[in-house]
């Protein structure tokens, strides 16, 4: 896999500051349902907004450029180096052990374009390829790529 102490320093820090990002996004969220004065300009955007979003919150292209700059090299880790490592870190236990179990850590493709994409191209043509990047990230549900496979 090419890994030396330096990379795998890389991917851990990396994934540490994504890890520390994601949890302040959350305790921001968490922060403006608490504050009535925010609590008031949510309800008026509920309220003026048509059906199609009122019960969702879009984030603009600031909030979409930090999400970027904070998680991207985490989640391009994540499907190229931290999945195989997985796979391969199973199979050297099932010889240990003798057992053939299987773990599961499947991204789907789409989301793998996503992310390669908005990897590779963001510094030129940033919202072309980090929006559906930017539409996987939801305050609500766990994400594989953003909090790692909780389940």
């Amino acid at each position: 896999m090419n890994f030396n102490p330096r990379i795998t320093q890389k991917i851990y820090m990396d994934m540490k500051e994504a890890v520390w990002k994601t949890a302040e996004l959350w305790s921001g969220f968490y922060c403006i349902i608490c504050d009535a004065w925010n609590q008031n300009m949510l309800y008026q955007f509920w309220e003026t907004s048509n059906e199609m979003s009122e019960d969702r919150l879009y984030f603009n292209r600031e909030f979409c450029s930090s999400l970027v700059q904070n998680n991207i090299k985490s989640s391009f880790n994540l499907i190229l180096y931290i999945k195989r490592y997985l796979e391969n870190l199973n199979i050297l236990f099932n010889c240990s052990t003798g057992k053939n179990q299987i773990i599961e850590y499947e991204i789907p493709l789409e989301k793998k374009a996503d992310i390669r994409n908005c990897y590779y191209y963001h510094k030129k043509f940033f919202f072309y390829f980090c929006e559906r990047y930017c539409e996987n990230f939801d305050l609500t549900k766990p994400d594989p790529i953003f909090d790692g496979d909780i389940v």
